[in-house]
């Protein structure tokens, strides 16, 4: 159904997209979906809820304005296979 964490991942591979593709409501709108999948169906820190925090955050670096140079998104596989993002300055 709708709420499987499949479909969850179609719509950050979505998201992903249409960021890509400049049209930055609806990627919004897709990640935040997945997001809400992800958090209702996997245990915290599971990697694709990560992922798509890490997704959503490059969305918001892309949609902000900058008044200098932008940061570099520092993304970590853990060896429990957790992920760390972070933006170093």
């Amino acid at each position: 159904g709708p709420e499987h964490p499949e479909c969850a991942l179609t719509a950050n591979n979505l998201g992903t997209v249409l960021r890509e593709l400049g049209r930055h409501p609806e990627a919004e709108q897709q990640l935040r979906s997945a997001l809400a999948i992800f958090e209702a169906a996997l245990e915290p820190g599971h990697p694709h809820i990560e992922l798509c925090r890490a997704n959503l955050a490059e969305l918001r670096a892309d949609s902000s304005p900058r008044s200098g140079p932008a940061g570099v998104l520092e993304a970590r596989i853990l060896q429990d296979g957790q992920i760390r993002v972070r933006v170093l300055p």
